[in-house]
């Protein structure tokens, strides 16, 4: 036993000197030989981690969690594994399970609203933080703090949930993406391919809608209303960076059609590349400023950014254009509402002395 302690010490000494392979091998043995197993699978973990080898680190939380199932700090560990190997509704399931042990377990909440940003689930998120708000303010305001902390405002995961409202839905921009598409293509072939795919798309068929078009684009690769449509049923299926790469390829063909600048802004929307999606949406609005939905996303991209001031310009303009547009006078009015609580939040922070 005192060699195995040795041992445990010399593992130690290796990790603190960043030797993780020949660590790791002796924790492995010392593992093996059933000594004080806990604290040699907390030190594996460490070393997966730091090796970013998350699929390891995961698995050796599970073999800890056998020990302690409840042990909150491996459970965020795991939850962070899942994470970055895209697992996320085991993700999910594993913070209801935080949160069922510690209901104010902020680090729970802060991986649960980083899961609902990577699914684009808007709705969820804008109801965690909703019910934070109105059930827990404590803990809320603690989520709060660790966000300003950690992000920068452009980024930080409560501002992407709030302001709701004002937004359009995933299903609204999603959808609106195939309309961006022209596909009257003198090639009768294309065409009916491409009229196959609209089919795979209405019916929700998108993996034989995608095949279609890789059989398509490996006969014509230019072919631009493929790359288009392969690039509106990646967004749908949140696999945005090839989605962005299809866009960049047609925005090498041709750089003046306003329709693929706006699906590039859609995407940057997506991949959370915000004012890469504001330049984007007005590059697509100088070519043609008589799309609505163009004006809307452009406002839209600024949401996320705080942009306040310029999401009312930018409405204010459109509705120059489009006076009779219900889309527009009703986003006007969110608009002018979510200002005016703005106003009040900043006021009620200037004068909490008083309050």
């Amino acid at each position: 036993m005192v060699d195995l302690k040795e041992d445990f010490n010399k593992a130690n000494d290796l990790l603190t000197e960043g030797k993780l392979d020949e660590s790791l091998k002796i924790f492995q043995d010392l593992y093996n030989k059933d000594y004080e197993k806990t604290d040699v699978l907390y030190n594996m973990i460490n070393i997966y981690l730091q090796k970013q080898d998350f699929r390891n680190a995961g698995k050796h939380c599970d073999l800890y969690l056998q020990i302690n199932p409840d042990d909150l700090q491996i459970l965020s560990i795991k939850c962070s594994c899942l994470i970055n190997i895209k697992k996320y509704n085991d993700g999910l399931d594993l913070t209801d399970k935080m949160l069922d042990l510690d209901p104010t377990n902020v680090q729970a909440y802060l991986m649960k609203l980083s899961i609902y940003e990577s699914l684009n689930q808007v709705d969820e998120g804008t109801q965690l933080i909703e019910n934070l708000k109105n059930n827990d303010r404590d803990t809320f305001s603690q989520l709060e703090t660790i966000c300003n902390a950690m992000f920068n405002e452009e980024d930080n995961p409560i501002n992407h949930f709030s302001n709701n409202d004002l937004k359009l839905s995933n299903n609204e921009v999603n959808s609106f993406l195939y309309d961006l598409i022209r596909y009257d293509d003198e090639n009768d072939e294309i065409k009916s391919i491409l009229n196959m795919v609209s089919s795979d798309i209405t019916n929700n068929n998108l993996d034989m809608g995608l095949s279609a078009l890789d059989e398509i684009l490996y006969k014509y690769p230019n072919n631009i209303p493929s790359l288009l449509f392969k690039s509106a049923i990646l967004v749908n299926l949140n696999n945005y960076d090839d989605a962005l790469e299809n866009v960049n390829k047609v925005l090498a063909l041709t750089k003046t059609d306003p329709s693929v600048w706006g699906m590039r802004g859609i995407v940057q929307l997506d991949l959370k590349n915000y004012n890469n999606a504001q330049r984007s949406f007005k590059k697509a609005i100088d070519l043609d400023d008589s799309i609505v939905e163009f004006w809307r996303y452009y406002a839209y991209s600024m949401i996320y950014s705080n942009k306040f001031d310029k999401v009312l310009e930018i409405n204010e303009k459109a509705l120059k254009l489009f006076p009779d547009n219900e889309d527009l006078k009703e986003d006007h009015e969110k608009i002018l509402d979510e200002l005016e609580k703005i106003d009040m939040d900043s006021f009620n922070k200037e004068n909490m002395v008083f309050m």
